[in-house]
């Protein structure tokens, strides 16, 4: 049986960063991620980072505990192809920053086929030491804690102090700093996978995506972003985005709230840019509107809602 490692968190939580870190020596690692926003970036980012014998299947444009569960499926099904001729160990499953896994881990133990290969091995799910005070406000956030095997608190680099006692006392909680590579593929602790059950859930929440093919003016880029999110901050659920900004290597931006943390040089083949903005309680239209004029892009750029 391949063992399903799921990987999930509330948005901007840290999870591709946890992932960067643990699986980069792996092998025979399967990796399926799934995007709220209609264009990926966190995938490119894993492939870059990953060694070994990985291969990774990408599903955007919504949670797969909302309208993407029938998607779980063909993910599962493409990654074994994708391993058809070398072996295959483990599959981790990184969630949208909204999922709740139970619909996932559902269809897993009910879907004939799926139980006769997969079988969940564990959640793990990264809470956010920054952030921790709004996170815990949403239902998402609290769901996806109480679904965990093991809890890893991120972040803990970017604030004075975070104590274990804030999260639930029968659940394993690790400070990133300490988990490491043979912690992730061991299990720690035993969930209860009978109460499962398939639940829906209807957010209030949206996203824009931008892809375009021209040279973006950093500076410009720079002034727009500081004056959107001292504006709007709050309701900045999530930004992220991979750049091209006319240098050899692109920029990784990424940030929660007001947070933007400190760029990343990434080298890749392909020097497309992709953003992705996710947010509550903004008009999409404007924000679309500012984005292009402020930054004059071309007729060519992609917007995706």
């Amino acid at each position: 049986m391949i063992k399903i490692i799921i990987v999930t968190g509330f948005l901007g939580s840290g999870k591709t960063t946890f992932l960067k870190s643990i699986l980069k020596d792996a092998k025979n690692v399967g990796l399926i991620i799934n995007e709220f926003g209609k264009i990926g970036i966190d995938d490119r980012l894993l492939q870059n980072a990953i060694a070994g014998e990985n291969d990774s299947v990408l599903v955007d444009g919504g949670c797969f505990c909302c309208n993407k569960i029938n998607g779980l499926k063909n993910s599962l099904c493409d990654v074994l192809g994708l391993f058809e001729n070398k072996p295959l160990e483990y599959v981790v499953i990184e969630t949208t920053g909204l999922a709740n896994v139970a619909p996932i881990i559902y269809t897993i133990l009910n879907d004939v086929f799926l139980s006769s290969h997969f079988m969940v091995y564990k959640v793990i799910t990264c809470v956010d030491a920054l952030n921790y005070t709004q996170h815990i406000q949403n239902q998402e956030t609290l769901n996806q804690i109480f679904s965990a095997n093991e809890v890893v608190v991120t972040k803990l680099d970017l604030c004075e102090s975070f104590s274990k006692n804030r999260l639930p006392k029968n659940i394993p909680v690790y400070f990133k700093k300490d988990y490491t590579f043979d912690m992730f593929f061991k299990k720690q602790n035993e969930i209860d996978l009978k109460d499962y059950k398939n639940e829906d859930y209807a957010h209030q929440i949206d996203s824009v995506a931008f892809e375009f093919n021209q040279t973006l003016d950093w500076n410009k880029f720079s002034v727009w972003l500081s004056v959107f999110l001292f504006t709007h901050g709050e309701n900045i659920l999530r930004i992220k985005g991979v750049l091209d900004v006319g240098e050899e290597e692109c920029v990784s931006v990424n940030g929660v709230y007001h947070h933007m943390y400190p760029c990343e040089h990434i080298k890749l083949e392909q020097k497309t840019s992709n953003l992705v903005i996710i947010f509550k309680n903004l008009d999409k239209d404007k924000i679309i509107q500012s984005f292009k004029m402020f930054l004059e892009l071309n007729e060519n750029t992609r917007i995706l809602g």
